[in-house]
């Protein structure tokens, strides 16, 4: 109903809504041992994705945008294990953020690509953890340890293990015998030599040169190296019983049994070496347990005002925060004494406003939430970053393309015996507090007390990590501004106004910038600029059609709808967005967007290369005063390995990592779906329009009929030289051609994209979807193949918009995602506009003797070549492989003959890459 209380879902599944009938809710987290059997609901997380088979789960209700297409197949694979069962998957979506950008693109959400992923199980950092673990195997086998466990006994001292003096004597013994087979382990002999093969064995590393260099890394090499330091370490406390570095009784090692903390993590997932922060957390009967978190995570989830459930186990009721404190600074802030967070002094950090202290967080006391706080209370750390590196350094050789956009890269590894210090802090926070059903925006900032006197001060986290340092070019941008830049501008304009009144929320900016965006749109700017009385007016009436601004029902946006400053500032962002020229801090924006750019383009080329790193497990950083200079760093300490596979892949094949970048930066599937999709539209071939015609009425048949149907739609485009990749093919038979179609329709989004090429040309800046449907609201000619009866604007712009498709920014790729960032993204489409092509393009529609003369000229000259067709002409491109197979080049005294590298066949074009390896 409008009110949104029609639980239709619950009742198609068979549920009870009117009678009392309670439903027993279950939960399974990572900190939940299992499944409740009874339960008719289970709340869980990503814990519960894999390897459970229970063929009662008839639904599963996704909550938010899933982060990873992969792990949302495995979840939505819970329901429906019986085959007689047609079950159900929901996914719930709010209208902002990642969350907005599903809803967009709602059909690759449920005929995804899947991108291909890779177990690192040859990374050092890997092998090393599992080193420790055989270490422990083979002392418990050759000790005969049967039933006790090494695991334990390396855990702690034996006082700690055993309560009961008996145990505790026979416990002692056993450390005693490790601490001798370990002694003995620490010299040359036999017991070396069977530990080494006992290695090999284990860790499946067989035997070869290869085999033995690895063996000698993970046996002595830094960092943590098994004989060098692990058996030192451990039998050094067997034999003094943990003297000088003793436990305490609760301490999570001990209580769970696991060894050795800084050589091995606690849980299968737990970073390794993290700083970790002790949490007292109220309990039941008046109980205090105490739990651990990483650092980072404990200052993001548990930073003043934030509301978290992470410890409420035992009560689904129990939630837990560390209160906003009474005192104010002199900016309407709470003031936190770091002092609450155990506050450890770990740097000074000098700044444009003076010298800021940095403290670690230790220890933090949570409180109970009390009832009138909903759980909606949220807070964000106003991160900064902060590197040093240590020493200079390996400078990586870059060659060709690459030396036109990366003036150095460099290495800093602690295999090395370098590394980069890194500092995460924040000084300040802000964030929302529901009390009582109201919102107020609330923000703090971090003080310690020094003599009585109140010094500014910042929460944050020191870790030595490995790291790629890099410079870029500086680039010499185009005087032609592209819409998407204009937008992309205009967006962060609105977004980091320090001139807008703090209560303007993160979510109110981006919907004040879409109202910005569809108001450039509908003006005419022929006219002028509007006045800041009619920009009020007449964001207010698009910010209604968008479904943002509800009259009956006015929220805080309307607001500041309705706030004069607050439209004259947006206004003169909208007509600094369209000027002719950047400004210096334009210029100095798209510079820091470049680099951030830069940076992610070259994790992603050197890692697309080498299985043993995931690019997302990197964070990439912009230095604060330097907008040219990157930081690539790992997150956990010491060095996992994965910096240290990207070096060695740059070293030991330098002259792919060109070819690499060049690769990254294709666009990708979904960049090309609005062109593809255009194509369709624009196609007025009789066969295409009547195979459209033919899927759109082949839904009432039946899936042997949508697949017939989909089939011959692609030979229809094909015979016009049309290719569709999947993205395309699946928005074209569920947007263009789906069930209840009308022949007709694709007649009438040729005339809305029209419309969008008049708007964009017009006002300057990008028209996407949700612009071009505010645009269209007065359109009453598309109501009846929208199925619509008589709607009102803000309805026809909805059912529009469910139509299109992702365009412009919103197909953009922007690289990893780092929740440390300030929320800025890249732009790969801007690197595209300054990246050279590492290997020279010969295009050609028909393949003769004139095209093979110029090719071998290319490979005498240049080494390697790119042949490149239209899809439609790839029988002339097959010949031309051929022919070069069979005619000779000439190299000196030599006849050679190319090699194909690789063959690129997605989107209307097909390349194949050649190379003379004799070439001169």
């Amino acid at each position: 109903d409008p009110e949104g209380q029609y639980w239709w879902l619950a009742e198609q599944l068979g549920h009870e809504i009117d009678g009392d009938v309670q439903k027993r809710v279950g939960r399974t987290s990572s900190q939940d041992s299992g499944v409740a059997v009874d339960a008719d609901v289970v709340v869980a997380t990503a814990s519960l994705e894999v390897g459970f088979d229970d063929d009662r789960v008839g639904a599963v209700l996704q909550h938010k945008a899933p982060h990873d297409v992969a792990q949302f197949l495995q979840r939505k694979g819970r329901a429906g294990r019986n085959p007689a069962t047609r079950p159900w998957t929901v996914v719930v979506l709010s209208d902002w953020g990642r969350d907005r950008e599903a809803w967009d693109a709602y059909d690759a959400l449920f005929s995804p690509v899947v991108p291909p992923r890779s177990l690192p199980l040859d990374n050092l950092y890997v092998l090393r953890i599992q080193a420790v673990y055989s270490l422990l195997d083979w002392l418990a086998r050759e000790l005969d340890y049967g039933k006790s466990s090494t695991w334990a006994d390396a855990s702690g001292p034996a006082d700690l293990l055993a309560s009961e003096e008996r145990w505790r004597q026979i416990t002692a013994d056993r450390q005693a015998r490790l601490a001798t087979l370990l002694t003995s382990l620490l010299r040359e002999g036999p017991e070396r030599s069977s530990f080494v093969r006992h290695l090999r064995r284990s860790l499946a590393l067989g035997t070869g040169p290869a085999a033995d260099a690895t063996v000698d890394k993970v046996l002595w090499e830094a960092p943590r190296p098994l004989i060098g330091a692990v058996v030192p370490t451990l039998r050094r406390r067997l034999v003094d019983q943990w003297q000088g570095e003793r436990p305490a009784s609760d301490d999570a090692g001990v209580r769970t049994r696991t060894p050795l903390r800084d050589f091995v993590p606690g849980n299968l997932f737990d970073e390794l070496l993290v700083p970790d922060v002790e949490f007292q957390v109220p309990w039941a009967r008046g109980d205090v347990h105490v739990e651990h978190l990483p650092a980072l995570r404990a200052i993001r989830e548990f930073l003043p005002g934030n509301v978290s459930r992470h410890f409420g186990v035992w009560a689904s009721s129990k939630r837990h925060w560390v209160s906003l404190s009474a005192r104010m600074d002199s900016e309407g802030r709470h003031a936190i004494d770091v002092a609450r967070f155990g506050g450890m002094a770990v740097d000074e950090i000098t700044t444009a406003d003076g010298v800021v202290r940095i403290y670690a967080p230790t220890r933090v006391t949570l409180e109970p939430v009390p009832e009138e706080i909903s759980d909606a209370s949220s807070m964000r750390a106003d991160w900064i970053f902060h590197a040093t590196p240590l020493g200079a350094g390996t400078k990586l050789a870059l060659s060709g393309a690459l030396k036109g956009m990366f003036g150095e890269v460099a290495a800093h590894l602690h295999s090395q015996g370098g590394g980069v210090r890194v500092l995460r802090y924040a000084e300040f926070g802000q964030g929302v507090l529901w009390e009582s059903g109201k919102s107020t925006p609330v923000g703090i900032r971090f003080e310690s007390q020094v003599s009585e006197m109140w010094e500014r001060a910042a929460l944050g986290v020191e870790i030595h990590v490995d790291a790629l340092v890099g410079r870029v070019v500086a680039p010499d941008f185009e005087p032609e501004l592209d819409a998407v830049e204009r937008t992309e501008w205009l967006r962060d304009l609105v977004r980091d106004d320090a001139s807008l009144p703090p209560e303007v929320s993160t979510f109110e900016r981006a919907a004040l910038a879409d109202c910005a965006e569809a108001f450039a749109a509908v003006w005419d700017w022929s006219a002028g600029s509007p006045s800041g009385t009619v920009f009020l007016d007449e964001i207010k009436r698009v910010a209604t059609v968008l479904g943002l601004h509800d009259p009956r029902n006015p929220g805080t946006l309307s607001t500041w709808l309705d706030d004069v400053s607050v439209g004259d500032a947006v206004l003169l962002h909208v007509v600094a967005a369209r000027s002719a020229i950047r400004s210096e801090t334009w210029e100095s924006w798209l510079t820091r967007r470049f680099t951030l750019s830069a940076a992610h383009a070259l994790v992603h080329a050197i890692a697309s290369g080498n299985s043993h790193v995931d690019p997302e497990d990197l964070l990439v950083d912009l230095d604060p005063d330097d907008p040219l200079k990157f930081f690539i760093s790992e997150q956990s300490p010491g060095g996992s390995g994965q910096v240290e596979a990207l070096t060695l892949s740059v070293i030991e094949e330098p002259e792919r990592l060109p070819m690499a970048l060049a690769d990254v930066l294709r666009p990708t599937d979904l960049e090309r779906l609005d062109e593809q999709v255009r194509m369709v539209v624009d196609c007025s071939d009789p066969g295409v329009l009547q195979a459209v015609s033919h899927l759109a009425d082949a839904w009432s048949g039946g899936h042997d009929d949508v697949r017939c149907a989909t089939e011959a739609l692609d030979v229809a485009l094909e015979a016009t030289g049309i290719v569709l990749e999947h993205p395309a093919k699946v928005a074209l038979t569920t947007r263009l051609a789906g069930p209840g179609a009308s022949p007709d329709f694709l007649a009438e989004v040729r005339e809305w994209l029209v419309r969008r090429d008049h708007a964009q040309e017009s006002s300057g800046l990008e028209v996407g979807p949700r612009t071009l449907a505010a645009l269209l609201a007065e359109r009453s000619e598309a109501d009846v193949m929208l199925h619509l009866d008589t709607p009102d604007e803000p309805k026809r712009a909805r059912a529009i918009a469910n139509v299109l498709w992702p365009w412009g920014r919103l197909a953009r790729s922007n690289g990893s995602f780092n929740p440390f960032s300030d929320g800025s993204s890249g732009s790969f489409a801007l690197l595209r506009q300054h990246w050279q092509a590492p290997v020279p393009s010969l295009e050609f529609s028909t393949w003769n003797d004139e095209q093979r003369d110029a090719v071998h000229v290319l490979l005498r000259d240049k080494g390697e070549v790119m042949l490149r067709t239209r899809s439609a002409d790839r029988r002339e491109l097959r010949a031309a492989v051929l022919d070069l197979h069979t005619a000779p080049i000439e190299v000196g005294p030599l006849w050679c003959f190319p090699e194909v590298l690789g063959i690129h066949d997605r989107g209307s074009f097909v390349e194949v890459r050649m190379i003379l390896r004799e070439s001169w």
